[in-house]
């Protein structure tokens, strides 16, 4: 997969991904990234394995992420996730995105085919 990555970044300049791992052992344990642009918006996608999650990594990456993303220049960034994603919307909350409206996708993506709803937030630069 890193192999990937670095090819992404050799072709496409708007590409940001990165790694999360943890402080005092440095091992891998999910990622953060640009999953695409709306109006020269950036999106921000984000897995973590199971075995961390409710520990706050999510919430301290996310933020750190979107100081970097604000601090190269964007104004605003989006992000979404599955209505019923509950420890998703708490992240997407306490990083400060704001509600922007809901959407039903069908399928959800290439790897899952079911019909699901999706809430869409937006942070704004202050």
């Amino acid at each position: 997969i890193v192999d990937e990555w670095v090819k992404a970044y050799k072709e496409e300049p708007k590409t940001f991904r990165f790694g999360i791992a943890l402080k005092d052992s440095d091992e891998l344990i999910g990622a953060i990234d640009v999953v695409g642009f709306n109006d020269d918006c950036p999106e921000i996608g984000y897995c973590l394995s199971r075995k961390y999650w409710n520990n706050g990594y999510m919430t301290e990456a996310c933020q750190t992420f979107i100081k970097y993303l604000f601090d190269i220049g964007y104004k605003k960034i989006m992000i979404c996730a599955k209505d019923d994603n509950i420890a998703s919307q708490r992240v997407i909350e306490k990083c400060g995105f704001s509600f922007s409206h809901k959407e039903t996708r069908s399928p959800w993506s290439a790897f899952k085919p079911e019909t699901v709803v999706i809430n869409h937030y937006e942070l704004n630069k202050n």
